[in-house]
Formats: C-alpha cells, sequence, structure tokens
C-alpha cells in the first residue's frame, strides 16, 4: 500500500513554513538538502508495496511551488540517511538495515553529486545499520552508523 510522507521545511529565508506530501511506501527518513539554490528532498523507501526491499528511493526537486520526481536511486532496505558538503562536493549517504534475502551484511552507499545528478561514490560494509550521521573533528571528516 503505497503511503504519503509529509515534510515540513524552512527553506525561505523569511522563515515561511510549507508543506508538502510525497508518495513513499515505508519511510523511516527522509532528506532535505540544498545545492545551487535548488531545494531537494531524498525519500528513503525501506520496501515497496510487495514487501521487497531492493527498491528505488526517489529525489524530488522543488520546481515553483511543488516538488518534482526528479531522480531514482537503488536501494536495499533504506533505513536512513544524511547529506554533507565535503569541499566542494555534494554527498548522500543512505544507511541500509538488510537485503532482499534477509542478510543483515549489505553495504550502505555514498552517492555523489556528478553535475546534475547523483551517483555511486562508494559502497561501505555495513550490517544491520539503522541511521547514519555525518561530522567533522579537527577538519578530518566521518561517517558513522548505528544499529
Amino acid at each position: 500500500q503505497r503511503h504519503t510522507l509529509s515534510c515540513q521545511g524552512w527553506w525561505n529565508p523569511i522563515f515561511v513554513l510549507r508543506v508538502f506530501s510525497l508518495p513513499s511506501y515505508e519511510n523511516y527518513q527522509s532528506v532535505v538538502f540544498q545545492i545551487s539554490n535548488k531545494q531537494y528532498v531524498a525519500v528513503l523507501n525501506y520496501r515497496d508495496n510487495t514487501n521487497r526491499l531492493d527498491v528505488d528511493s526517489v529525489i524530488y526537486r522543488l520546481e515553483g511551488r511543488q516538488f518534482v520526481r526528479y531522480q531514482s536511486i537503488q536501494t536495499d532496505g533504506a533505513n536512513g540517511g544524511t547529506y554533507f558538503q565535503m569541499e566542494s562536493g555534494h554527498y548522500l549517504v543512505v544507511a541500509q538495515h538488510h537485503g532482499q534475502t534477509m542478510k543483515y551484511a549489505v553495504s550502505s552507499t555514498v552517492y555523489k553529486w556528478e553535475r546534475v545528478k547523483f551517483g555511486i561514490y562508494q559502497k561501505l560494509n555495513t550490517r544491520s545499520v539503522s541511521s547514519v550521521c555525518y561530522f567533522t573533528i579537527s577538519n578530518k571528516h566521518y561517517l558513522a552508523f548505528a544499529r
């Protein structure tokens, strides 16, 4: 069964709240970010309406007053994610809980913005993770995954 995700965001410098409804399946987290003054929401789908875990997650871009489907990325049990900028690059990380075969040792994926869309940058061996966060310490960059 298809669900509707409600997103709230403050993208206007005068703090106008906008509420959007985006289609999703079993969604545990969405990631809101901005690249080149364009607003995006990555809707990370855990599974689809047939209980398949190898399902696309969708990136929407704000066009005018509505979000439009911009890009699909292949995910396996997407459970969490984060966006960050490092130097001049833009990155989206998807924490993947387990794959379609129910094996918990599944790679989480780092995507890098390549001119107009995200491409796979790196696969990281993770096991049954549910969230990820990005942080820096003394100008060194880190990703922390949690179960």
